[in-house]
């Protein structure tokens, strides 16, 4: 802190010199911070606390992110003045008077200079004489650099006087204002994430559904999981109560598992941040008989088309379809031969955020399935649909990889 006794000297000496020495900057010490004075130190008058007329605004930003450099701007306005000056600090708004926080960069070199106290302790920004921008009618701003230490994370307070003069070469009618802006870290943003959907999912009776969830990343990551009735209604059944928030370890990773109870159907939307993936297995256990499962890939949330290849020469194809989106889904269906050629078209309407199922063979305009092959393609020309696709028999449950769009 600027003893009191230096103030006094330096503003005696101060004011015994010409008008134009006043002009190269104040002395530091003068920013209005506690325990401190500001620019009515060798002006006289009384400071003014005004917004409109001094302002500390951050270029590009409402915080600060540790160790990143930012802009500073002061805004010094008053109809009456012509010629304009200021001082500028940085302190931990938790103990102002003793703590620093941050270094200053000029960036303008020309109208702006550094000054310290306290044993270089304190850094200073102030006006130099061509700072003061004589003539300059209505406002002036000045900028410079600030960079808050790596480490620090608490609250920072600017602190600033500004001296709106009115240009006579003395102190009479000059204004002094001064102003504060408390700045807190910026909250990271939070990381890309992605959605993936699960078209298909079964549990009860039994039929298991496990979702295998695993982050590559070196941090932890919070993953989503919504499990949706085909009515679009939260699955209660499901675990959470239809929602879960599952938090994967640096390189960990987790499974949910859906079993028992009656019967049950849906799908499940997954949201997972960069590094994160999973995959999804199905299980069937008919009575009497040994376990059938198949691997199920994530589906991505934004397709509009899906193909698959299918084959009823001796299985039947089962294909799930799902609508995540708020509005219902307009999906048609078109029945192609190996060939390529146009065997039959069809539609149907997905509920928002519901599921449909069907055997292709069931679909009254796709009789013709049965006994041959060729492809499915689902598609919708406003919302995203996700599909999957099966091979079933009775001892045969395999996924049909689809070409999504």
């Amino acid at each position: 802190m600027i003893s009191s006794a230096s103030k006094f000297a330096f503003c005696i000496c101060f004011l015994a010199l010409a008008a134009w020495a006043r002009s190269d900057g104040p002395p530091a010490g003068v920013s209005g911070v506690p325990g401190e004075d500001n620019c009515t130190q060798c002006h006289g008058g009384t400071a003014t606390t005004s917004a409109e007329n001094l302002k500390i605004l951050l270029v590009n930003a409402t915080g600060y992110s540790p160790g990143k450099e930012m802009i500073v701007r002061i805004v010094l306005s008053d109809a009456r003045a012509k010629r304009w000056g200021f001082q500028l600090t940085a302190r931990d708004a938790a103990d102002p008077t003793n703590k620093q926080v941050g270094t200053f960069r000029r960036t303008d070199t020309v109208n702006t200079k550094a000054t310290n106290a306290g044993g270089g302790a304190f850094q200073y920004i102030s006006h130099t004489t061509a700072g003061t921008r004589n003539g300059t009618t209505g406002s002036s701003t000045w900028e410079v650099a600030w960079t808050p230490p790596a480490d620090f994370s608490g609250e920072v307070t600017f602190y600033a006087a500004g001296n709106a003069a009115n240009g006579d070469g003395t102190e009479n009618g000059d204004k002094i204002y001064v102003a504060t802006l408390s700045v807190k870290k910026e909250a990271a943003a939070p990381p890309p994430t992605v959605t993936r959907i699960l078209p298909r999912l079964v549990f009860g009776d039994g039929w298991y559904t496990a979702l295998y969830l695993f982050n590559t990343g070196s941090a932890d990551a919070s993953v989503k999981v919504t499990f949706t009735a085909d009515d679009g209604s939260a699955l209660a059944s499901a675990p959470g109560g239809g929602n879960q928030e599952i938090v994967l370890k640096a390189r960990g990773s987790a499974r949910v598992e859906l079993q028992d109870g009656p019967l049950t159907q849906g799908y499940a939307s997954v949201v997972m941040p960069e590094g994160v993936t999973g995959y999804a297995i199905l299980r069937q256990t008919p009575p009497d008989q040994g376990p059938r499962e198949t691997f199920v890939a994530l589906s991505a949330g934004n397709v509009q088309s899906s193909t698959i290849a299918w084959d009823d020469t001796s299985l039947t194809t089962l294909v799930a379809i799902a609508n995540p989106g708020e509005a219902e889904a307009a999906v048609t269906i078109a029945l192609r031969d190996p060939d390529g050629q146009s065997v039959a078209s069809s539609g149907i309407a997905v509920p928002a955020k519901g599921r449909v199922e069907f055997n292709l063979k069931d679909r009254p305009e796709f009789t013709m399935v049965t006994g041959n092959r060729g492809t499915v393609e689902m598609s919708v020309t406003t919302g995203n649909i996700a599909v999957a696709a099966f091979r079933l028999g009775p001892q045969s449950l395999t996924v049909i990889p689809s070409a999504d769009k």
